[in-house]
C-alpha cells in the first residue's frame, strides 16, 4: 500500500508539472532555446565576422592612407627632380657662368692690381690686407 500511494504521489506530481508547463508555455520557451543555441552552435563564426569585417575594413583604410601618403611623396620628388632639372638645364647651356665669370674677373683684377702695385710699391704691398681678396 505504501508503493501504491508513492506511486499515485509520483503520478500525480508529474501530471501537475506537466500541466504547468503548459499553461505557461514553458515548452515554447525551451524550443526556442535550443533552436536559437543550436544556430550559435552551427554558426561557430557568427561573432567573429564581424571582427573580420572591421580588420578588413582598418586594413583597407590603412592602404589608402598608405597610398595617399605615396603619392604625397611621389609628388614632392617630381617636383624636386623638375627643379634640379631647372637649375641644371641653364648650366648645360652656359647661362649661369656669368655670375661665375663676374666673380672671377674680380678676384682676378685684384691680383692684377695687387701685383702692379707691388712692383711700383713694393711697401704697399704688404700693407694690402688679404679682405681685398675676400671681399
Amino acid at each position: 500500500m505504501f508503493i501504491y500511494v508513492i506511486k499515485s504521489l509520483h503520478g500525480n506530481i508529474v501530471e501537475e508539472f506537466r500541466n504547468l508547463c503548459d499553461e505557461i508555455e514553458i515548452a515554447t520557451a525551451l524550443d526556442k532555446v535550443d533552436q536559437f543555441a543550436e544556430e550559435q552552435t552551427l554558426d561557430v563564426l557568427s561573432s567573429d565576422k564581424t571582427s573580420i569585417e572591421d580588420i578588413k575594413e582598418r586594413i583597407s583604410k590603412e592602404k589608402k592612407d598608405e597610398i595617399e601618403l605615396l603619392k604625397g611623396l611621389l609628388e614632392k620628388t617630381q617636383e624636386r627632380n623638375n627643379a634640379m632639372k631647372a637649375r641644371i638645364e641653364p648650366l648645360k647651356q652656359g647661362e649661369d657662368f656669368n655670375d661665375t665669370r663676374d666673380v672671377l674677373t674680380k678676384v682676378l683684377l685684384q691680383v692684377y692690381v695687387s701685383v702692379v702695385l707691388s712692383s711700383y710699391y713694393p711697401s704697399y704691398f704688404h700693407s694690402i690686407s688679404w679682405d681685398l681678396f675676400c671681399s
